[in-house]
């Protein structure tokens, strides 16, 4: 074979071979592509599911905001309710605790540090007779009966509800002093069930009454296992602020 001849062979022989490795790079280029784009979108596919299960759980957000009315006696409270789920929720109750001064701690109790509460306020729908007693509609420790909250629903398309609570009498040295003011809301729906409200134990004065489970609502105590789902309006300390007579966050 020719010098020149057999030249030419071995160029073109490698032109092949390195047109064969550029094939392959691609080829392994492109799998890779096509490997991490169906791991991206498994795991787009794995985020919408995580997504869409974390929105069906029973979600919501409870917050109360004070208002002291002009002549300085007399307080409302503002309750905003939001649902952060897409379940429908059904509303069984709320409450506001007012608390005096310096005198709130996370481990505070309203039936033991009954000296200390400005107000405690319970609004409960449908509330049994047994436990909503004409004596307890009025004064510092209130468990009452709220037309309002008459089968009241949070729909998750819908943005807060308001509800409007007081007005409730207040002192000077009670403002001077300043107001820890926190709650709670409580929804029917659970995650495994709902809850409704336990007649056969009355709770302290002035306290939300029990909850349980619908499925363990005749056991005795059955409150103390309850996973009844609630929101906690967050604990905020209030003081009067002369300049406009409102009351401010510190």
């Amino acid at each position: 074979m020719a010098p020149q001849l057999k030249q030419q062979l071995d160029q073109a022989e490698l032109r092949l071979k390195r047109l064969e490795r550029m094939v392959k790079l691609i080829t392994g280029l492109s799998t890779a592509i096509a490997i991490l784009t169906a791991i991206g979108s498994g795991l787009l596919t794995y985020h919408q599911y995580r997504e869409s299960v974390e929105r069906a759980r029973v979600s919501f957000s409870y917050t109360l905001l004070p208002a002291l009315l002009p002549d300085g006696e007399h307080f409302y409270l503002k309750a905003k309710l939001k649902n952060l789920s897409t379940r429908e929720l059904t509303v069984l109750g709320i409450t506001a605790r007012v608390w005096a001064g310096d005198k709130w701690k996370d481990t505070s109790k309203v039936a033991s540090q009954t000296n200390d509460v400005i107000l405690s306020d319970n609004l409960i729908d449908n509330c049994p007779l047994n436990l909503c007693t004409t004596e307890e509609r009025g004064g510092v420790f209130r468990r009452r009966d709220s037309d309002d909250l008459d089968d009241m629903t949070l729909e998750s398309t819908e943005g807060e509800s308001e509800l409007t609570l007081g007005p409730y009498p207040i002192t000077d040295g009670q403002l001077k002093n300043g107001l820890w003011i926190t709650g709670a809301a409580y929804v029917s729906e659970t995650e495994g069930g709902s809850c409704t409200v336990y007649t056969k134990e009355v709770p302290p004065s002035g306290t939300f009454p029990y909850l349980c489970e619908e499925k363990y609502k005749d056991a005795l105590g059955c409150y103390t296992k309850s996973q009844c789902s609630k929101a906690v309006s967050t604990a905020v300390f209030y003081e009067l602020r002369k300049s406009d007579g409102s009351l401010q966050p510190r």
